[in-house]
C-alpha cells in the first residue's frame, strides 16, 4: 500500500493553484486514474469528487518503500482531460 505526504511547500503550491489537499487525495485514491512513473517521479491524472480533472506530481521518498511526497498539482485543460479520459476508456475496454 502506498502512502502520501505533504510538506508546507506543497500545501502552498496547491493553494496557489486553487487545489485542495482533499482533491489531490481523491485523484490518488479514486479510480479510474492514469499513473505514469518516470524514474523517481510519479504523475497521476484523474478526477476529484467534483469531477475536476487534475494532474498530481509526486516524488518517491528515499527513506521508505511505497511512500511518496506530493510536490504539486494542476487542473488539466479540456483537451488534456479529454485525452486522459480516452486513454482510461481504452484501457478499460481491453
Amino acid at each position: 500500500m502506498e502512502t502520501y505526504s505533504f510538506d508546507e511547500a506543497a500545501y502552498e503550491r496547491l493553494r496557489q493553484a486553487g487545489i485542495t489537499w482533499r482533491s489531490v487525495l481523491d485523484v490518488l485514491h479514486i479510480p479510474p486514474r492514469l499513473r505514469q512513473p518516470i524514474g523517481a517521479v510519479l504523475r497521476v491524472a484523474g478526477q476529484d469528487r467534483d469531477g475536476r480533472w487534475l494532474l498530481v506530481i509526486l516524488i518517491e521518498d528515499e527513506a521508505s518503500d511505497n511512500a511518496f511526497q506530493i510536490v504539486t498539482a494542476r487542473e488539466l485543460h479540456d483537451q488534456e482531460a479529454a485525452g486522459i479520459a480516452r486513454l482510461l476508456d481504452e484501457g478499460s475496454n481491453r
